[in-house]
């Protein structure tokens, strides 16, 4: 395009959970990138992404579209956010631990 490169791929995504029993699917993707121009503003900035080359910014963004997204059975994506649900409560937990056994130390 004029403003973007555009890539169209097939990509192969690999899970025990899809909802179809294959272990397996096939998605068509499109990324569009937009070629690096001076004129960005400071807001277009936040995604700028640096080169390990030189570290320069190189002012580029990416956007992906995919033709569908994979259908998942839904009781492992019940299991999904059960297990991301008690993770967060357990990292919770130990930030307010932390900051108990913070406020109990006397200041000097």
């Amino acid at each position: 395009g004029r403003y973007h490169a555009i890539s169209m791929m097939e990509v192969v995504f690999a899970s025990p959970y899809f909802h179809s029993g294959s272990e397996t699917e096939s998605f068509n993707v499109v990324v569009m990138e937009n070629f690096a121009e001076e004129s960005i503003n400071e807001e277009q900035n936040k995604f700028s992404s640096k080169s390990k080359d030189d570290g320069k910014s190189t002012k580029r963004r990416r956007g992906y579209a995919i033709d569908r997204f994979p259908k998942m059975k839904e009781d492992e994506i019940e299991k999904m956010r059960i297990l991301k649900i008690e993770r967060q409560m357990t990292e919770n937990e130990k930030i307010r631990m932390a900051h108990d056994e913070m406020n109990k130390k006397p200041i000097c």
